[in-house]
């Protein structure tokens, strides 16, 4: 049996009949296949326990926290991530090459944050100090994301700490009676916002 014929390895405490979350983290020509329920926890790291072990002085035991999400009431659930080790993290966003490590982001040890599919994650962002002082800047872990769907499409979640769009006006419509508001008349109509609407708490 081969790694993608392998079924996923489910983390600990799932509750039969709930949606899953099932994603491939890549490296080289390792795959390995994870399933994921709202809630529940996969770990990163050099520790025995964690689903996937990187062997690397400069990793953490438990070095990236992985869960999945759902944020709305039937919606897709999403992949999270959040940083628990002492050298970080790195997210490489999708369609960046891996010559461009440079340009990877550090990921958040406080909040959650949402991996996209074709991301990767660095692991360690930093290194150790070496005997001549300086950071060993190659032999990175480097796991691409592969989701069973590409987010891209559905509303991403905000950053951590980050401040709502402000909304932008439409411009008016005219219709019979006069210029309205394009929300107005479209709700006039019964007909649905656009994509990009979000609708106010």
């Amino acid at each position: 049996m081969t790694a993608e014929q392998e079924p996923p390895v489910q983390a600990a405490g799932a509750v039969a009949g709930a949606p899953v979350l099932e994603f491939t983290l890549r490296h080289d020509n390792v795959v390995h296949k994870l399933a994921l329920a709202d809630g529940q926890v996969a770990r990163i790291g050099r520790a025995a326990g964690c689903q996937v072990q990187i062997d690397d002085a400069s990793v953490s035991g438990a070095h990236v926290e992985l869960s999945a999400s759902v944020e709305l009431k039937g919606e897709l659930l999403r992949l999270l991530a959040k940083d628990c080790s002492r050298n970080g993290t790195g997210v490489l966003a999708p369609g960046k090459p891996l010559s461009c490590l440079a340009d990877a982001r550090e990921l958040s040890k406080k909040t959650p944050e949402e991996i996209s599919h074709g991301a990767h994650l660095v692991v360690p962002l930093r290194r150790k100090l070496g005997q001549d002082g300086m950071q060993d800047k190659a032999n990175r872990t480097c796991f691409l994301v592969q989701l069973p769907y590409d987010l891209a499409e559905t509303p991403p979640l905000p950053p951590p700490g980050a401040k709502p769009e402000p909304r932008v006006p439409l411009p008016p419509l005219l219709v019979p009676g006069g210029a309205v508001g394009a929300s107005c008349a479209m709700g006039q109509a019964g007909g649905a916002l656009p994509s990009s609407a979000v609708p106010e708490e």
